[in-house]
């Protein structure tokens, strides 16, 4: 089920990726759009690293809780990444370097801090 969620989230970033001149409407738009790239990469992390806990699977099953996450962080930014170039092939829509290096990465990079943040919380208790 975890990974079927991935692939939902997955499915659901590539098919808003796909709607041309997608907008809001509003005059905060800029400021949607961008926040939106923080909110969808952050999600897609955290749902890689629950896929990958709660799998299976023995070599991710083995894997240490900082490689689980920072697969995920990686698996996202390579899928982030994809999204941009997708877009780059979308009328009305282009991919952006700026978008995939810093608002989809600062959603990654609020993941990784979450995660060690309650991680060493954990540890402490």
């Amino acid at each position: 089920m975890h990974w079927v969620l991935l692939l939902f989230w997955m499915f659901l970033i590539f098919y808003l990726s796909s709607i041309p001149n997608l907008s809001s409407g509003l005059k905060e738009d800029f400021v949607l759009r961008k926040f939106a790239h923080i909110f969808e990469f952050f999600v897609l992390a955290s749902l890689f690293f629950n896929a990958f806990l709660k799998t299976k699977i023995t070599s991710i099953k083995e894997l240490k809780k900082g490689k689980k996450a920072g697969w995920s962080a990686f698996l996202t930014f390579i899928y982030a990444g994809s999204d941009e170039f997708h877009q780059s092939f979308v009328f009305g829509r282009h991919g952006s370097f700026v978008d995939w290096l810093f608002w989809d990465f600062l959603g990654i990079v609020i993941f990784l801090c979450v995660y060690f943040y309650f991680f060493s919380r954990a540890k402490q208790n």
